[in-house]
């Protein structure tokens, strides 16, 4: 198949179009899409308010299906796993939040009690400790660091 020069130029024309179009819908798709996070985040929140953990676990996850890269979305998960005494679920979203962002010391904190019901106090100790140094102005976490050095005979650190 042979174009012609005008053939050439229409082709060319009609592809900067369609890639014009698409670069703007990529966009607002980009949008809609962090729109949508924060719906589902949002609705998690309500659910969880009114202790239905169930459908804020739906939303929740439906939000870091979104964005699998949020640290932020990935501690709320935990955070609603928890609620449901799912530890090892609330272990793998808290997890995946710290390495997302290391210094995420909401994540950290509630690793700490994720570790603490799996009986894994060394593990509290350290994630608590960390949360603490990466937050040394919440009282929170310095409470609970206290406690956990009690719980664990080590008042001296």
């Amino acid at each position: 198949m042979h174009f012609g020069a005008e053939n050439k130029r229409s082709l060319f024309i009609a592809l900067i179009i369609f890639w014009a179009f698409f670069g703007s819908a990529c966009g607002q798709t980009q949008e809609q899409k962090m729109k949508q996070i924060q719906e589902h985040t949002e609705k998690a929140r309500n659910f969880r308010i009114k202790g239905d953990f169930q459908a804020a676990l739906r939303e929740q996850l439906k939000a870091v299906e979104l964005n699998p890269d949020d640290d932020d979305s990935r501690m709320l998960l935990g955070g609603i796993y928890i609620e449901l005494k799912q530890y090892e679920n609330a272990l793998k979203a808290l997890q995946k939040a710290v390495s997302i962002n290391k210094n995420n010391a909401s994540a950290h904190y509630l690793l700490s009690w994720v570790y603490d019901e799996l009986g894994k106090s060394d593990e509290a100790l350290k994630e608590i400790k960390t949360a603490s140094e990466i937050q040394s102005s919440n009282p929170n976490y310095l409470i609970n660091l206290g406690t956990k050095y009690e719980d664990v005979n080590d008042v001296n650190q």
